[in-house]
């Protein structure tokens, strides 16, 4: 089951598949699939907003599957999956952190001109 779709991407009929993990870590997962018709790869540990899927590469839609893992739909054939954690959350700190600094590193170098010789 998949939640917040409509009309998802259809899978094909039942066929042989396989899935090897090639890296599990907290934040990149990377799994080779060959499949003989499209399927979904169900990643079954924890569904978690600022998750992102590529196939081959290119960006893939992220769908919550059975209300708490991560899916991807991929096409026939064999392919590279990646799941990265990149919440905006993360961004948006860095960006916040980057603006201080700067705000600080200016207010450091007039303070220096207008304070004069000593």
């Amino acid at each position: 089951m998949l939640a917040g779709c409509a009309t998802p991407p259809v899978a094909g009929p039942p066929t042989e598949a396989s899935a090897d993990v090639r890296e599990y870590g907290p934040t990149r997962v990377r799994v080779t699939t060959a499949a003989g018709a499209a399927a979904y790869l169900v990643l079954t540990d924890t569904w978690f907003p600022g998750w992102r899927a590529r196939v081959d590469g290119r960006d893939a839609v992220l769908w919550r599957a059975d209300h708490a893992f991560r899916a991807v739909w991929i096409p026939p054939g064999k392919h590279e999956v990646e799941f990265r954690f990149e919440p905006r959350s993360l961004k948006i700190g860095l960006l916040v952190s980057v603006l201080s600094l700067t705000a600080v590193l200016g207010l450091l170098v007039s303070g220096r001109h207008h304070a004069g010789p000593a």
